[in-house]
């Protein structure tokens, strides 16, 4: 099974290089400026929820960003999905079930791929194909992520953080966007 799976993550990875990122509308903004913002983030534990929550609750309270979306993957079946996730209006997630066999997304997700978020900030470091599908197919009119994490030419703001620190680069993320000016 282990070794299925590794064709499967192959297969992904060779497709998702091969396809062209999305024409989208470019354009840089800041948490002033910014109307809807989306965290993309791997589901690991509670813990990292209970952050990912927190930072939504802080750009709500902070900059009165009125849509903030966060939208996480969690490599678990439906059936065991952790008590503390749940379809809410600013939290979806998606689980390995919502892809097909080459770990493409599927029409739900590409729901979130459509929305044309002005910012979107990947919180996370990882080469998990399904995330790269979401962050290099999404219409955000900004990217931000961490220079170290692979598929970094999606992004139009990166962060050095090295080694990836997540809270660290979210502090950074709120430095930089905080302060900006974007033209």
């Amino acid at each position: 099974m282990r070794m299925l799976q590794k064709i499967k993550t192959s297969i992904g990875r060779f497709l998702l290089k091969r396809e062209a990122t999305t024409d989208r509308k470019r354009k840089g903004s800041n948490f002033n400026e910014a109307r809807s913002i989306a965290l993309v983030y791997l589901e690991s534990d509670e813990a990292h929820f209970k952050k990912i929550k927190s930072f939504v609750k802080f750009l709500h309270d902070e900059y009165g960003i009125r849509k903030v979306m966060a939208f996480g993957y969690g490599e678990f079946d439906k059936k065991d999905v952790p008590r503390w996730l749940t379809h809410k209006l600013e939290f979806d997630y998606f689980t390995k079930e919502d892809l097909s066999w080459n770990l493409k997304p599927s029409q739900h997700i590409l729901t979130f791929i459509e929305e044309p978020f002005d910012i979107l900030i990947d919180t996370t470091n990882s080469d998990k194909v399904p995330l790269g599908y979401v962050v290099s197919q999404s219409k955000a009119h900004m990217k931000v992520g961490c220079n170290s994490a692979p598929g970094k030419e999606n992004y139009d703001l990166m962060m050095n953080i090295d080694p990836f620190d997540f809270d660290k680069y979210l502090e950074q993320v709120n430095l930089y966007l905080s302060n900006m000016k974007i033209q």
